[in-house]
C-alpha cells in the first residue's frame, strides 16, 4: 500500500481548548484507521485514513499525550462521512487539564496507486463549546468528543474529495488571475491574486463545480482602488468577490462532475482575447487533452477590434459581438441557434490563431474537451514561453 502524507501546512495545527477532562495516555501503540470508501461503489474500500491527536499538558507533560482512534461507520450520499465515537480511553490519572492545546496529524493511504491523483483535502479545524447542538452543516466531517471530553466539540471541516487547479505564469510580466463560480454558488477560497513571472499558485475545486478563470494585466492600486488595464473585474480589489471579467478577456471554463464523472473544460475567446492561456488535465481518464490558445492574437487583431493601452500598444482584441453589438456576431435573436449563427470573418481570425479554443458561441465541435475520473487541472498563462 502506498502512503501519501499531507504536508505540515495542510495539517490541523494547534487549536486552543478551554477545558479537557480525564485525558490519559493511550497504552495501545497502534493506530486504527478510517476506511476510505468509494461513493460510486458502496462498501468498496479504496484506502484508509490514519488520524492521531495529542494533547499538551502544560503542567504535567509526561501525562499530557493521548492518542485517539477513529473508525468510519457510514458514507452518506450527501458527501458527508459519519464517524463512530472515539475508542475507550483509560482514565488512569483522572486529572483535569485546563487551557491545553490539541494537535492532530493525518495520513492518507491508498490501496490503488492509480488514485494517487485523486486527493482528499483537510482545510481547517475548529472548536465549539456547545456540545448539545453539534454544528454539522454539509459537507462536514463531524467528530464529537461527547463521551470522553466535556465542554467542547472538535470539527474537521470540508473533508471530502477536492480537485486541485494550479496556475502557472510563464509570461514575462505579472498577471492577476481571477476566479468566478457559476450558478450563483459559493465562490472559491480565493477570487483573485497576484502571480509574478515564473510563479505558481493553486486552489481547490469542490465537486460538482462550474466556473471560469482568467488573467488580468496592467493592474495597479491607485488611491486605494485596484484596477486593471485588461480583464478587470471592477471590484476595486485584487479579489473579484463574485464579479466576472470585463471583456475582452481570454477565459478557461471548467465544469467538474460528481463522483468521478465526465468533466468539461475549454479555453474561450468568445468574450475576446487578452493573453494566451491553456488548461491541461492532470491524471484522470479518457481523452484528457490540452485545450489551448497559445498564440498572441493581439498581434493580428484588426484595427476595428483593437483595445489599446495608454502607450498606444494593442493590449486586447475585442470580439465582434463586443465591438459591434450585432445579433449576427452575438448569436442572439434570429441568430440564436447553431444553425443560424455560423462563423464570421472576425471569428475566423480567432479560429485560425487558436483552433482548439472557442472562437464564437457555437464553436463546439473542436473546442469542448472532456476528462473523467477526478483529474486535477493545470492552467498556464503564456504557455508557449
Amino acid at each position: 500500500m502506498q502512503t501519501n502524507k499531507l504536508s505540515s501546512n495542510t495539517l490541523v495545527g494547534y487549536c486552543e481548548v478551554d477545558l479537557l477532562e480525564f485525558l490519559t495516555k493511550d497504552s495501545d501503540s497502534g493506530i486504527e484507521v478510517l476506511n476510505l470508501l468509494d461513493p460510486s461503489a458502496p462498501g468498496k474500500v479504496v484506502g484508509n485514513i490514519s488520524i492521531s491527536c495529542s494533547v499538551e499538558d502544560p503542567i504535567e507533560t509526561e501525562k499530557g499525550f493521548v492518542r485517539r482512534i477513529l473508525s468510519i461507520v457510514d458514507y452518506n450520499e450527501d458527501g458527508t462521512l459519519s464517524l463512530s465515537e472515539f475508542s475507550d480511553l483509560i482514565d488512569a490519572f483522572g486529572n483535569q487539564i485546563a487551557n491545553s492545546k490539541i494537535q492532530c496529524s493525518l495520513a492518507i493511504n491508498r490501496n490503488d496507486p492509480n488514485m494517487q491523483n485523486s486527493p482528499l483535502h483537510l482545510t481547517t479545524i475548529t472548536i465549539s463549546n456547545n456540545v448539545d447542538h453539534p454544528s454539522c452543516s454539509l459537507p462536514l466531517l463531524c467528530i464529537p468528543l461527547l463521551r470522553y471530553v466535556s465542554y467542547f466539540q472538535l470539527h474537521f471541516v470540508s473533508f471530502f474529495a477536492y480537485y486541485h487547479v494550479t496556475f502557472t505564469n510563464k509570461c514575462t510580466y505579472t498577471v492577476w488571475p481571477g476566479t468566478l463560480t457559476g450558478d450563483q454558488k459559493t465562490q472559491l477560497s480565493s477570487t483573485g491574486f497576484e502571480l509574478a513571472p515564473g510563479a505558481s499558485n493553486s486552489l481547490d475545486l469542490p465537486s460538482p463545480w462550474s466556473g471560469r478563470f482568467w488573467a488580468r494585466t496592467g493592474c495597479s492600486n491607485n488611491n486605494g482602488k485596484f484596477t486593471c488595464a485588461t480583464a478587470d473585474c471592477a471590484s476595486g480589489q485584487v479579489a473579484c468577490n463574485g464579479a466576472g471579467a470585463v471583456p475582452p478577456a481570454t477565459l478557461v471554463e471548467i465544469t467538474v462532475a460528481e463522483n468521478g464523472g465526465q468533466d468539461y473544460y475549454d479555453v474561450s475567446n468568445v468574450d475576446g482575447f487578452n493573453i494566451p492561456m491553456s488548461v491541461t488535465p492532470q491524471g484522470g481518464s479518457g481523452d484528457c487533452k490540452t485545450s489551448s490558445c497559445p498564440k498572441n492574437i493581439n498581434d493580428v487583431c484588426p484595427a476595428e477590434l483593437q483595445m489599446k493601452g495608454s502607450d498606444g500598444s494593442v493590449i486586447a482584441c475585442k470580439s465582434a459581438c463586443l465591438a459591434f453589438g450585432d445579433d449576427k456576431y452575438c448569436c442572439k435573436g434570429a441568430y440564436g441557434t447553431a444553425e443560424t449563427c455560423p462563423p464570421t470573418n472576425y471569428s475566423q481570425i480567432f479560429e485560425e490563431q487558436c483552433p482548439d479554443a472557442y472562437s464564437y458561441a457555437y464553436d463546439d465541435k473542436n473546442s469542448t474537451f472532456t476528462c473523467s475520473n477526478r483529474p486535477d487541472y493545470a492552467i498556464t498563462f503564456c504557455p508557449n514561453n
